[in-house]
């Protein structure tokens, strides 16, 4: 089951997709008892949650960590953060735990180490076999930025970094949202 803030571009085979407002999936998981998801699919093996959030569920569950700066940071948090005592017991109910790079890894093992064993560094990535017509590769090369605004990215640092830089460098390009999508 998937429950998402926006359309997946495809509907994927034997999934449940259900589409809820951000600020009602927000508010559902800074509650400390959100709905069972028991209740609206009969038969799953594990869930997926790709941040750690509380999910209440009898099944196995996975989280994926992408960052703890908003434990130390609380300008940071999206309002779905919560303290690092209730991480440590959504860690405890968890059956795995994937980061998104070896640093992260280490912080969750650091800070938690009773979940030291469910860590595993698994990085985001896609593999491109250049058979698209579509993609190009750049005639320059180039620095790329993915993320969106959010304090926490510390865009102006990179910028500040980028300008400091002597004349000749590569070009800096930035993607990403405002962060507030």
């Amino acid at each position: 089951m998937a429950l998402t803030a926006h359309r997946l571009p495809r509907r994927l085979p034997g999934t449940l997709h259900r589409r809820f407002p951000r600020h009602l999936l927000d508010w559902l998981w800074v509650r400390s008892l959100p709905p069972a998801l028991d209740r609206f699919v009969e038969a799953f093996d594990l869930v997926h949650v790709p941040v750690p959030l509380p999910v209440r569920t009898r099944r196995p569950q996975v989280v994926t960590v992408h960052d703890l700066s908003w434990l130390d940071e609380p300008s940071f948090r999206t309002g779905r953060g919560a303290d690092a005592a209730s991480l440590a017991r959504r860690f405890d109910r968890c059956a795995g735990i994937v980061c998104v790079s070896e640093p992260v890894a280490d912080q969750v093992q650091a800070r938690f180490p009773s979940a030291r064993r469910l860590v595993r560094a698994i990085p985001s990535g896609v593999h491109w076999d250049g058979s698209s017509s579509s993609a190009r590769p750049a005639a320059e090369p180039y620095w790329l930025f993915v993320g969106d605004l959010h304090p926490r990215k510390n865009l102006p640092r990179l910028l500040e970094a980028y300008a400091s830089l002597p004349p000749g460098r590569p070009a800096l390009l930035l993607a990403g949202g405002t962060g507030a999508e």
